[in-house]
């Protein structure tokens, strides 16, 4: 899926947590469900969580879109 950057912010999620599942979604070694409970600490400095959001949302959907056909 490439690698993702994001803009980081005054408080956001934690660099290393996000930067580890997307090294997952990378490497394809992470399951829908997975993406979906994934939970990360709010830090100062961190990425923008509504972009960590939205990304993790299109790997949910590119997992379904996979699953249908």
């Amino acid at each position: 899926m490439g690698r993702k950057l994001f803009d980081v912010v005054f408080r956001g999620y934690d660099r290393r947590q996000v930067d580890a599942i997307w090294a997952r979604v990378d490497a394809n070694a992470i399951t829908r469900d997975e993406v979906r409970e994934a939970a990360f600490d709010v830090v100062v400095r961190g990425y923008d969580r509504h972009q960590v959001h939205a990304a993790l949302a299109d790997v949910v959907k590119t997992f379904e879109e996979r699953s249908e056909g």
